[in-house]
């Protein structure tokens, strides 16, 4: 191939079935720079534990010409793979479908014959050196990418989850402040989420983010995390984050801003620095690149080891020499915006429903189905409305499981939902509806969309609920004896009318008679007297619940009788 010259054998790793091959690349119809020579080395990589055909990719040689900055498109750079014999900077040479593509969902563009995928690779590795010499690798109107925060120093483990979009972007714009000391929730796993952010004096909140009732319910367990708001994402030697004080010194220059003048609150006298100290540094980004920044990123700075009790005076000198040039800065691995636009973008519902106040009236099979799917695509105001307990029986096709048996079903619901969405708020009242209890009608007087999935005819018959806009939308959704239909009405609580629904009910009703009385159902529970069971199995009642959810995923306020 032009440009590639191979200069030395194929060598197998030490104890994995990884393969390495040295190559020298030339950067073709192009001019050299500082970072990126005429002839560079890299290591052709030929993995065939993470796929049986090898997967492939090029990362940076240890000795020759080597590149040891970091560009786009390219994993952090500064320093050895743990295990391989090469940089740590895989370069970006595959698809951008290719994620797709594994899932069947897109075409595949890279070759499944080995010996054309390695060429394959090679190729791209050629065009990816003339683009990052040239400048080329982001072009205007690309997703923005931010450099890899993955450093490598041990104990660097936290992981950080923070809320922003263009709303509180422009909220920030309005504030003074610079820095000040944000309160982290302390989740397991090492999980810790912004849940404010205050001043220096610690006193005033400066803004609050609107997490969920599960979040919530863990708000005893907190850190504290200086905050700084930096001018840009902190780089150097092209686009790798800092991975020594130095370094992030000499990145924050080039802001004009100086690293000792922003940390210095931490050992200011009003600030006590014992446990573990964080720092979150604020990046301002855009969405696209060449677009104008819309958001903030935060990201985790973590000095670590935690510093123990002792006098005052010693705990801030040793906070002081944590901060030596020479000494690592340790990076949050994982970072993510737990904004629903970032967090549910797969699979959220509308805008619409999403921002409705919902109340559920059954927390039954399907019930529980249809509140499960609703809040993990994106409904965060939720309230499920039911009195019954839940019981051995119903673990076969209910979403709660053995813990909750004997428990109010809504209560065990509700817990188990605002763990699935951090921003949800789901309400449990164990009570029939409907009901005059003054949560109940709280809840109603808000409400937006009503969904009854008790298949109760008398919930249906006490329509409007008390507290209810005649306005509001209310669906029925009810399944027949093996869960081969779902019976779908709709109108608003004033037009809701008990008899039409009953005329247009009637033929479902006396089919699904005529098929208990045709099998002869006997389904007995327990000994003594027995009732029958409808055999709806769990596999159907979650797809029709899916369908329930699409019906009710429409545009609520042109609704009209149907069904």
């Amino acid at each position: 191939m032009p440009g590639v010259g191979v200069t030395g054998d194929w060598r197998q790793m030490p104890n994995q079935n990884v393969w390495l091959l040295r190559l020298r690349l030339e950067l073709l119809n192009t001019a050299p720079t500082a970072e990126l020579p005429q002839f560079t080395d890299w290591e052709l990589v030929a993995d065939f534990d993470r796929d049986p055909i090898g997967h492939v990719q090029l990362n940076p040689a240890l000795a020759g010409e080597v590149v040891t900055a970091t560009f786009d498109h390219q994993m952090f750079n500064g320093g050895n793979h743990p295990t391989w014999e090469c940089r740590a900077g895989q370069i970006c040479t595959g698809s951008w479908s290719g994620t797709l593509a594994d899932s069947r969902n897109a075409i595949a563009h890279e070759p499944s014959n080995l010996l054309h995928r390695l060429q394959w690779h090679v190729s791209r590795a050629i065009d990816w050196l003339q683009e990052a010499a040239t400048a080329k690798l982001m072009a205007v109107g690309d997703f923005f990418e931010l450099p890899d925060f993955n450093t490598g120093p041990k104990g660097a483990q936290a992981f950080l989850a923070y809320y922003e979009d263009e709303n509180s972007f422009a909220e920030w714009q309005t504030r003074p402040e610079q820095s000040g000391f944000a309160e982290l929730v302390r989740w397991s796993n090492g999980i810790r989420l912004v849940r404010r952010f205050k001043d220096l004096t610690g006193r005033q909140t400066i803004y609050e983010i609107p997490w969920g009732y599960g979040v919530d319910a863990i708000s005893k367990f907190q850190d504290t995390a200086l905050w700084v708001r930096l001018k840009d994402v902190p780089t150097v030697r092209q686009r790798q984050v800092p991975t020594t004080w130095a370094e992030l010194e000499e990145a924050l220059q080039e802001q004009g801003l100086d690293l000792m003048t922003l940390v210095s609150p931490l050992w200011a006298p009003r600030h006590d620095p014992t446990g573990h100290i964080f720092v979150l540094f604020g990046m301002p980004i855009p969405r696209r690149v060449g677009e104008l920044v819309s958001r903030y990123h935060w990201h985790l700075l973590w000095l670590s080891p935690e510093i123990k009790a002792g006098k005052a005076e010693i705990r801030r000198q040793t906070l002081k020499n944590r901060l030596k040039a020479e000494l690592p800065v340790r990076w949050a691995v994982k970072v993510e915006n737990w904004h629903p636009d970032e967090l549910q973008n797969r699979g959220r519902l509308s805008s619409e429903l999403c921002k409705s106040s919902i109340i559920l009236i059954g927390a039954g099979a399907l019930g529980s189905a249809i509140a499960e799917q609703l809040v993990r695509m994106g409904v965060q105001d939720l309230t499920i409305v039911d009195d019954e307990l839940l019981e051995g029986g119903n673990l076969v096709r209910h979403t709660l499981t053995l813990p909750s048996i004997l428990a109010h079903k809504v209560v065990e619901l509700a817990k188990q939902l605002n763990l699935s969405n951090p921003l949800a708020r789901v309400t449990g009242i164990a009570a029939k509806a409907p009901s005059h209890r003054q949560d109940f009608v709280a809840a109603a007087e808000r409400a937006t969309l009503v969904i009854d999935a008790t298949a109760d005819d008398a919930v249906l018959r006490s329509l409007p609920l008390p507290g209810l806009a005649s306005t509001v939308p209310v669906a029925s959704c009810s399944l027949s004896l093996y869960a081969e239909d779902l019976f779908f009405y709709a109108n608003q609580a004033g037009a809701f009318d008990w008899s039409d629904f009953t005329t247009w009910f009637a033929p479902f009703r006396h089919e699904q008679n005529r098929r208990v009385e045709q099998d002869g159902l006997v389904m007995p529970r327990g000994a003594g007297c027995w009732h029958p069971l409808t055999p709806a199995p769990l596999n159907r009642i979650q797809g029709l619940a899916g369908i329930a959810v699409e019906l009710v995923h429409g545009p609520l306020k042109s609704w009209t009788a149907r069904g």
